[in-house]
């Protein structure tokens, strides 16, 4: 089995620079890697498998699991036709994100995706930094007020990666001439109140869990923009990291909701 990025190499920019997903991020055992757990490290991701994590509902979802479908895109089972289905996906009314912070975050990705080269990485860096930090600070957020264990360990699993990350991001930017201000203004105005909700929640545990699953949505869709239009083998490799990671906790996440017939 083959990588999303290996399944993409035939696209300019992968066969111009020549990027290699690392062996070790490679599919190798499909079969093994479906008698897994659910919660298993993702080794590879199909655009089937992203596809399912950013345009299914709830109900969508469950049903999904039933028939282990999640399980098979998850693990590399590609289906022909659905790589191209990020594009046309409205993520404006997922649970978790209000409507106006929505369409502002698909005007964001408009605005993104009209750019190339140079011009590209610097918005997608500007505007992917506010993003980790929203996520940081819902973190941050839920963990006084967190009354189950899973939750808290999310959380801090993700102030510590996501911030990891934010540091690598503005590093990269140096070499940009810093950040696109325009661009790093709009993704905060449409991630303002993230945080507000997750205070502000009767069950803070369950809001924090509701309002991830839209926030990693939307990275997945910056990061695979980045993998489709960047050159720079760097801003490649984090776009690849993001998408496992996160498509893999907005798996985690959706299943924790399930499981509480939400």
């Amino acid at each position: 089995m083959i990588s999303i990025l290996d399944q993409r190499r035939a696209k300019p920019p992968f066969r111009r620079t020549g990027f290699k997903v690392p062996p070790q991020e490679r599919q190798t055992s499909g079969a093994t890697l479906l008698s897994s757990r659910h919660s298993a490290p993702v080794k590879a991701l199909t655009p089937f498998a992203i596809a399912l994590y950013t345009s299914f509902t709830g109900e969508q979802y469950r049903q999904a699991m039933k028939r282990n479908l999640v399980m098979t895109a998850l693990f590399g089972l590609s289906t022909a036709g659905l790589a191209q289905g990020m594009a046309g996906m409205d993520h404006s009314t997922m649970p978790g994100m209000s409507s106006s912070s929505g369409m502002t975050m698909k005007m964001d990705m408009s605005s993104l995706e009209k750019l190339k080269g140079k011009a590209f990485d610097q918005a997608f860096l500007s505007m992917m930094i506010p993003h980790h930090q929203t996520a940081v600070e819902m973190s941050r957020a839920v963990l006084p007020v967190s009354k189950d264990a899973t939750v808290k360990r999310w959380a801090n699993e993700i102030i510590k990666a996501q911030n990891k990350e934010i540091s690598q991001m503005n590093t990269l930017l140096k070499s940009y001439g810093g950040s696109d201000l325009g661009m790093a203004n709009m993704m905060k105005k449409s991630m303002g109140g993230m945080a507000d909700m997750v205070k502000k929640a009767k069950n803070p545990d369950v809001a924090f869990v509701q309002g991830m699953i839209p926030h990693h949505t939307s990275a997945i869709d910056m990061a695979t923009m980045a993998l489709e239009k960047s050159s720079n083998a760097t801003v490649l490799t984090l776009a690849r990291d993001i998408v496992r990671a996160q498509a893999s906790e907005a798996h985690d996440f959706r299943v924790w909701l399930m499981k509480r017939g939400l």
